[in-house]
């Protein structure tokens, strides 16, 4: 990652670039070596974290470990005539690829395995940077290659990083024939979701899912039941989002919360599945307006999230549930 974006490999002639679905660059060390010393930044194991072990190949007789690396470019100086967008440009093209927003990336990725190793990345190398010294002692911490743990050089404590549960949770009515989604605050207009929120202290995961729809859409919810989905999501921290369905009665009233949501209602199956489909014909998100020009517009469902989130295969079960 350059500057907390990840690297994917650049497109080339695309038949349809509307479908296209990017997925992660791999480099080997000895060109991300030579191709960042070219821009001044270095690799090394501080700023990297052992991922994976790739199999034996025709290639190569062993395994071989998978690392990913962050560094930060430098905005240049202004007589320098070299913008930092152009810079990272180039350096990208050096490696073969091109740059990509964190949670463009974790929602458009190809792979479940590289958006997988892309969520482990992200919160092991954001643990690591955060937990420097030991929060009984104040001594130093020892992390290892993996970043999987750390232990103090003084009192040998060993600290795991931490992973913060999310239960979100898809709202049906009794006939099954409606549901209900929400559009937060601050997303990207015309895109709706399902309902999710943190687990507190001494609450099941289906507790969460009741306290989060009463927090947030002002309903009692009832029948909620876990689904076989969970994913690994790195945004704010690290997170595992649990996926879960619930039903509420259409005709409670629904109260959003502003501080968190802009929009909550309740769609047929059919809406629901046009914007399904449509998210499926444009999986990037070109038609979405990212900005906040036409308030109507962005309260209109004409997306769901893309394939690379929880949220699209929970909404999409349902929709073929008709």
């Amino acid at each position: 990652m350059v500057d907390k974006e990840p690297l994917i490999v650049k497109p080339t002639a695309l038949k349809n670039p509307a479908l296209y679905t990017p997925e992660l660059a791999i480099c080997s060390y000895a060109d991300l070596k030579t191709n960042l010393q070219d821009y001044g930044l270095e690799i090394g194991m501080l700023n990297s974290v052992l991922l994976d072990v790739l199999d034996p190949t025709e290639q190569y007789n062993d395994f071989r470990p998978l690392f990913g690396c962050a560094v930060r470019t430098m905005e240049p100086p202004a007589e320098s005539g070299i913008s930092l967008k152009n810079l990272r440009q180039e350096l990208g093209a050096s490696l073969g690829g091109q740059f990509l927003n964190l949670r463009m990336a974790m929602l458009t990725l190809r792979s479940e395995r590289h958006r997988n190793l892309l969520a482990r990345f992200q919160a092991l190398y954001r643990w690591h940077m955060i937990y420097r010294r030991c929060p009984t002692c104040a001594s130093a911490l020892q992390a290892h290659a993996s970043k999987m743990s750390a232990t103090c050089v003084r009192c040998t404590r060993v600290y795991y990083p931490t992973i913060s549960p999310v239960a979100i949770c898809l709202i049906t009515d009794p006939s099954n024939e409606y549901c209900l989604l929400v559009r937060h605050r601050g997303s990207v207009g015309s895109v709706f979701t399902c309902v999710a929120g943190f687990a507190m202290a001494g609450e099941t995961l289906q507790e969460t899912a009741k306290r989060e729809i009463a927090e947030e859409v002002g309903i009692i919810a009832y029948d909620i039941k876990a689904l076989n989905m969970s994913q690994p999501w790195p945004m704010p921290n690290s997170s595992l989002m649990n996926a879960f369905r619930a039903v509420a009665n259409m005709k409670d009233k629904i109260d959003i919360a502003p501080d968190e949501l802009e929009k909550a209602e309740w769609f047929p199956r059919e809406h629901v599945k046009k914007a399904l489909d449509r998210v499926m014909a444009d999986p990037n998100l070109r038609g979405v307006k990212f900005d906040k020009s036409d308030p109507e517009t962005r309260q209109i469902l004409r997306y769901i999230p893309p394939s690379g989130a929880i949220a699209h295969h929970i909404i999409k079960q349902w929709v073929e549930e008709g």
